[in-house]
């Protein structure tokens, strides 16, 4: 499993993804609606992982060393909250 969790799939995802290409990090994208996975594989070439961080997280992945939330900002304390309380030590919140 990857060390990133990128939780998201829209535009700032997608800028995250490119950076974290070119810094060779292994990721993966946890996003919630087929729409924005669809236009972040277009974007990125990568898939986006459907059903949001809670549905994810019921599968028991290995905990990642750290996250990136990107989500709208309604979604962005409980999917942090889900993170801190499935172990998530690192985790950067990205809103203004």
């Amino acid at each position: 499993m990857a060390d990133i969790w990128l939780v998201g799939a829209g535009a700032i995802a997608i800028r995250y993804s490119k950076v974290l290409d070119a810094l060779k990090r292994e990721y993966i994208t946890i996003g919630r609606g087929h729409e924005n996975a669809m236009a972040y594989f277009e974007a990125t070439g990568k898939e986006a992982i459907e059903g949001g961080i809670d549905a994810f997280l019921a599968t028991k992945p290995d905990r990642a060393e750290c996250a990136i939330v990107a989500v709208n900002v309604n979604c962005l304390a409980s999917t942090t909250i889900s993170l801190m309380n499935y172990g998530v030590k690192r985790i950067f919140c990205e809103k203004p």
